[in-house]
């Protein structure tokens, strides 16, 4: 073959092949994720990832909205109108099971324990769990405590129909019980310091987390599709990663994640966003398991508990696979994962 057309069909190659139309699979390196709600401190470590470049080393721009709660943000990843999100465990095996054809993954466990709680006031008169029978709650529709409400209902003996709800936004809930509109709210542990910041004493606010009555349940999780993880792993991975790098750089300097999450949302009050931010680190996420196995790892036999709790509890048709429910395949290296 002469050279001028050895020449010609390697320019044409490189030509196309730059068009995309050699390629096989275009590599997905634009990226979505949501949050489950809107910003506080607790959802720091995201923007700061991103602030600190983490996501771009890995090749990834990336787009991070707020979230409505778990069951909306789950419902989005599912369509496509996100590719990442994060949202409560346990909303997630309600949604694996009524949606088995559209199953999402975890790959990487936020909150080592379960924020959900039902939060009241000590003028209410409800002292114990089961004297919220006949009480009214509010709540969002979606929002994860809502969801695994009967769960908890199951563990501490009273009905889950025993209570009403009042669908409200999240910016309404707490505002709500402080006005008397409302008995007590669900939303998750760290909503203390809503309510704290709205001026009521500590010592008024009665809180009934659920993992301290026998739910042994994790917390928020990092989630996306099937096709992601088989088409695009690298990226999956890479997700992963960053996000683990932003939780571990708000662990080592919170003030930062602060002032990086005021750019995000001037209107954060930044005393009340870090006392929230130190009380779930403190409760929720440096246990003694992350502190020994690293940031994002999950126990096999807590991920059945989980399963089992919310399969009884709700009474799901379907009982979800732990396989297809969470994978640690993404994890980087336990020394990248430690917490400072």
């Amino acid at each position: 073959m002469n050279k001028k057309l050895l020449i010609l069909i390697f320019v044409v190659s490189i030509t196309l092949g730059g068009c995309g139309l050699f390629d096989r699979e275009t590599p997905i390196k634009s990226v979505s994720l949501a949050t489950d709600w809107t910003w506080q401190g607790v959802y720091a470590a995201y923007p700061v990832a991103k602030a600190e470049g983490y996501y771009e080393e890995e090749g990834i721009d990336i787009t991070i909205d707020r979230g409505y709660g778990s069951g909306d943000t789950i419902t989005k990843v599912a369509a496509g109108v996100y590719d990442f999100g994060v949202a409560d465990f346990g909303v997630l095996i309600q949604f694996n099971s009524e949606n088995p054809t559209e199953a999402l993954t975890a790959v990487a466990i936020m909150w080592d324990y379960s924020p959900l709680t039902i939060l009241t006031l000590t003028n209410r008169g409800i002292e114990t769990p089961q004297d919220l029978v006949g009480r009214e709650l509010a709540a969002p529709a979606g929002s994860a405590s809502r969801i695994m409400f009967p769960a908890f209902a199951q563990a501490v003996g009273i009905d889950p129909d025993s209570v009403s709800w009042n669908s409200v936004s999240p910016e309404l809930r707490e505002t709500m019980l402080v006005e008397g509109d409302v008995d007590a709210t669900a939303p998750f542990l760290d909503a203390i310091i809503t309510l704290q910041g709205l001026g009521i004493d500590p010592d008024e606010i009665k809180a009934f987390h659920y993992p301290e009555y026998g739910l042994e349940i994790y917390g928020l999780a990092l989630i996306t599709r099937p096709e992601i993880i088989n088409e695009q792993p690298d990226v999956v991975s890479g997700v992963v990663r960053a996000t683990i790098r932003g939780w571990i750089h708000t662990i080592a300097d919170p003030d930062n994640a602060i002032e990086v999450l005021k750019q995000v949302d001037p209107l954060i009050d930044e005393q009340v966003e870090r006392a929230r931010l130190d009380l779930v680190l403190e409760r929720l996420i440096i246990t003694p398991w992350v502190i020994e196995h690293g940031f994002g790892a999950a126990d096999p036999v807590r991920i059945e508990a989980h399963i089992d709790a919310a399969y009884e509890a709700m009474n799901l048709e379907i009982r979800p696979d732990p396989a297809t429910l969470f994978t640690s395949e993404f994890l980087p290296p336990l020394d990248d994962r430690r917490i400072p």
